[in-house]
């Protein structure tokens, strides 16, 4: 079986919205593997929970620390007792990749169980963002996000504007917003495929988890949650611009994934273009992945969106996962 975990504030739907023959997930089903999407707590199909309400702020008290830990073990034992099997070829792309990197490098009976584990847009440690204020503001302290968008669902109003707005205006609200915060252009998915891909781009997220990519971004570190800094005590509200640049984010250290430990076959697709991870730092970290794939001209959503991903990298995955079989 082969298990496809999306991106930060994505769910399953960005790996079968384009048709069979540019859809990673049917060039696999179609190859004759079994096919398995997964889902991270919090997203349209993880909104539920046995005792919590997602109207409430304790749902979404997790941040990618849980996805690793609970998650991504849940996900892939049951898949195992379902097929009868004995190991799993993980894909994940960005934020996918990152809770793999996690939970591989810190659960050796998870990692055993893994045939390969193939990276796309590989996210672990990562740059500041292009929009040097914001850049400023957040490395300053993360928890800034939790002032700005308070404790529960990340950018809700989102949905609501993706159903607004008509179709183009929303294409260039997106492809203007990625360009303001990361310097991507878009440039390599078709125009016309944009407004139909663009609508499944957003799912619901907790706050908790963009805090955490900043603080991984503020530390250099590709580091589990610190909860410490949470209580740092800052109020936002009585701070004057002025004062935040002053401010400098010091959380006790917590405890880093030990990334070098992985042991089990990892392979890499990175994008050329791609300004957010730090892929020369993770090849740094990594004791020998058995590949490593450059694509010049790609940005990090390339590997799930670009028009020629299902002819220049999709049959090399697919090769990748026959080899490890």
């Amino acid at each position: 079986p082969v298990l496809l975990m999306h991106g930060f504030l994505e769910n399953s739907e960005v790996w079968i919205c384009r048709n069979r023959h540019e859809s990673l997930a049917f060039m696999l089903v179609e190859a004759g593997y079994d096919v398995w999407l997964g889902n991270v707590r919090g997203n349209k199909y993880g909104f539920k929970h046995v005792t919590m309400n997602p109207s409430k702020s304790e749902f979404w008290d997790f941040s990618m620390d849980e996805m690793a830990r609970f998650d991504l073990p849940a996900i892939i034992s049951y898949i195992i007792q379902a097929t009868n099997t004995t190991k799993v070829h993980y894909i994940g792309f960005s934020q996918g990749s990152a809770i793999g990197f996690a939970a591989f490098s810190t659960n050796v009976e998870l990692s055993s169980q893994i045939a390969i584990f193939i990276a796309l847009a590989p996210s672990t440690r990562v740059h500041g963002l292009k929009l040097k204020l914001i850049n400023t503001l957040i490395k300053t302290d993360p928890n800034l996000i939790y002032w700005i968008f308070g404790k529960g669902i990340m950018m809700r109003w989102v949905i609501f504007w993706r159903l607004v707005l008509p179709k183009a205006m929303f294409v260039r609200a997106l492809d203007y917003s990625t360009y303001l915060l990361f310097g991507w252009n878009m440039s390599n998915i078709a125009d016309h495929d944009k407004p139909m891909l663009y609508s499944h781009l957003y799912s619901y997220g907790s706050v908790k988890t963009m805090v955490h990519w900043f603080q991984i971004m503020a530390a250099c570190r590709f580091q589990m949650y610190d909860d410490q800094a949470s209580h740092t005590g800052v109020s936002w509200s009585r701070l004057s611009t002025r004062k935040i640049l002053k401010f400098s984010y010091r959380g006790h250290q917590p405890p880093h994934y030990p990334i070098h430990q992985i042991s089990i076959p990892v392979a890499l697709f990175v994008g050329g273009n791609d300004s957010l991870p730090d892929t020369k730092w993770l090849l740094g970290e990594l004791a020998n992945p058995v590949y490593v794939r450059i694509e010049p001209t790609y940005e990090h959503l390339d590997f799930q969106f670009a028009k020629c991903a299902p002819a220049n990298v999709y049959p090399k995955i697919i090769d990748l996962v026959k080899t490890y079989s």
